[in-house]
């Protein structure tokens, strides 16, 4: 029979929405950085460790809740996977914007770009994934399309490596650097791939 999230559980419900909307507002932070100069990258970076702090505490709020229930609405492993799951996802998108910013550098190559609108799709996924923890054939959906975002952010990885890695005129520090941010725009998909593969068991366990 189909789970289904009680009142007395909604806590839970709330508890997810709130990190998940965390997870929406840094996707956002990331996009805008693409388009500023260097101070506004670090007024951006400062944006997103205030955007991470709360992503923090809504995580936290969910484990105390998960601690202290004696009956959750999705098994106990799950929840605390996806909570985990959902606040690696915040903690690579500070990382790759504080590397950013205190790179200095210019123009970010168009894989990046193309990495950060499939990290706002991934966001915007797992923030409509909360309200359907109850609902498995509907979260199938979602689970279906960050997986389908997955493959194509690893294309896009393999791709932007391939093409900085020709001979160019950029030197050893700039190289290093842009593979750097190649390497930590993909992490923050692997992040949102961990959130893929828990709501994929969830799928299976309450399907």
């Amino acid at each position: 029979m189909p789970l289904r999230i009680r009142p007395r559980e909604a806590r839970f419900s709330d508890g997810f929405s709130a990190l998940a909307t965390h997870l929406v507002a840094g996707a956002h932070v990331l996009a805008e950085v693409l388009g500023v100069d260097q101070p506004g990258r670090v007024e951006l970076a400062e944006r997103m460790r205030e955007v991470d702090q709360q992503a923090e505490e809504a995580t936290h709020a969910v484990l105390r809740e998960l601690a202290a229930a004696f009956v959750t609405p999705l098994d106990r492993v799950d929840v605390f996977r996806l909570a985990w799951g959902m606040r690696l996802c915040s903690r690579q998108t500070d990382s790759v914007i504080d590397q950013v910013a205190l790179f200095g550098m210019g123009a970010l190559p168009g894989g990046v770009t193309e990495q950060v609108v499939l990290i706002g799709r991934a966001a915007d996924l797992t923030f409509d994934a909360v309200p359907r923890l109850g609902r498995v054939r509907a979260m199938s959906q979602v689970w279906i399309e960050m997986t389908r975002l997955v493959k194509q952010s690893g294309e896009v990885h393999r791709r932007l490596v391939a093409g900085l890695l020709v001979p160019t005129a950029e030197d050893d520090v700039a190289l290093e650097r842009l593979l750097r941010v190649a390497d930590g725009v993909a992490a923050v998909m692997a992040a949102y791939e961990h959130v893929a593969d828990v709501l994929e068991q969830i799928v299976v366990k309450e399907g």
